[in-house]
């Protein structure tokens, strides 16, 4: 929220000092890790997550409901890594940097990073969602209150209910983004300014070059009601709720997948390390990871709503959040390769494809049945069995 739109006093102004000062020494370091890990860490993600679509894009991978979540988050992924990694390599001395073109670029790159982000967000919440519904399902009957609305959906382990699911996330994650994406408006005066100093020697500039000022401002329409409202639901719809859900279907998911395989134990009386206990240890994972990188922003967007004193403080440390909701994104290649031993063979395949040379002789060392396993379980083994 806009500290403009709050009364501030004295004593007010003494707190917003105090907490900007605590926030100092995290901003500069995490300003000087942005500054030698973004570029690298984009690279490999957009890369990371092409490989994703690529593999899941194979006919064996894209009959499971779950893959068609995985495409889209791992293309959100790519597009809101590539913005970044434009953004970044594009400096404040480059000639491109004054142009009209560039201006517009950064318009567009505040405004659809916050919506990409957000769809990305939501399509986890959402696959979070139909994993728990599906086993839920199968380790127990469904009751009585939910019965008459789960017979109007589509099963969950189908197509036609992810397709509903990813449709609602994007739905939910436009409207969360709608005012955002008014909030700002280009301004050309035609006014020039002398290039920076720091700038001299650099890109053929020399003493006397102008520059025309192009700039972003808040429209004319734009007013304190707007303010508070765009805030309110980008830190509810785009940030907490996400967070929230994500957490909570996580944790629930894990403690049905635990308690299939107690009854899997008894029921055997052995032990024995099942896809499920698997798919335990890398559901835990996938929380931590979420809990570290998201809940965070999630936690100061709503101590800035109801402490508008800290919001200096918390603006401050938008580059480590970005940093964390990078390292997020580039990270869910790893977890696929852990996750899955079908994703894993698949990926192996499609080298083997692209490079047959060097695949060749592991391809004839290989059993034969390496080659022919069965995908029904698609990326995630979802055991339904109790």
């Amino acid at each position: 929220m806009a500290l403009d739109c709050d009364s501030v006093n004295g004593t007010s102004l003494s707190d917003i000092r105090h907490y900007y000062q605590w926030t100092t020494p995290i901003a500069s370091f995490s300003n000087h890790l942005r500054h030698h890990l973004l570029v690298p860490l984009c690279v490999a993600g957009v890369l990371s997550n092409i490989l994703i679509v690529a593999v899941l894009l194979r006919p064996s991978m894209r009959s499971n409901a779950f893959n068609h979540f995985l495409i889209l988050i791992a293309f959100c992924d790519a597009t809101v890594m590539a913005q970044s990694l434009i953004f970044e390599s594009v400096s404040q001395c480059n000639p491109l940097f004054y142009t009209r073109g560039w201006i517009v670029f950064t318009k567009i790159f505040g405004i659809s990073t916050v919506l990409i982000h957000s769809t990305s967000l939501w399509l986890t919440v959402n696959m979070a969602i139909l994993r728990y519904s599906l086993l839920s399902r199968g380790s127990s009957p469904p009751s009585s209150l939910c019965s008459p609305i789960s017979s109007l959906l589509p099963p969950p382990n189908t197509t036609p209910a992810a397709l509903l699911a990813m449709a609602t996330a994007i739905v939910v994650a436009i409207l969360g983004s709608l005012l955002n994406s008014i909030r700002y408006e280009i301004v050309d005066e035609g006014e020039f300014s002398p290039i920076h100093d720091e700038c001299m020697g650099q890109y053929r500039w020399k003493e006397g070059d102008q520059v025309r000022n192009y700039g972003i401002r808040q429209p004319s329409f734009w007013n304190c009601t707007y303010e508070r409202t765009n805030f309110w639901i980008v830190a509810v719809v785009l940030k907490l709720l996400p967070c929230l859900l994500l957490t909570i279907f996580m944790t629930l998911l894990v403690l049905t997948l635990m308690e299939a395989r107690r009854r899997r134990q008894r029921l055997a009386a052995v032990s024995s390390n099942s896809n499920a206990e698997r798919t335990t240890v890398l559901l835990t994972v996938i929380v931590a990871v979420f809990m570290i990188t998201e809940v965070p922003q999630g936690l100061c967007a709503l101590l800035q709503g109801v402490y508008p004193q800290l919001r200096y403080a918390v603006t401050s440390l938008n580059p480590l959040f970005n940093m964390l909701s990078l390292i997020n994104s580039a990270t869910n290649f790893v977890l696929c390769v852990l996750m899955s031993a079908v994703f894993r063979k698949e990926c192996i395949l499609m080298f083997s494809t692209c490079f047959p040379l060097s695949f060749s002789s592991q391809t004839r060392s290989d059993p034969p049945t390496m080659l022919n396993l069965s995908s029904k379980n698609g990326f995630v083994p979802v055991p339904t069995d109790t």
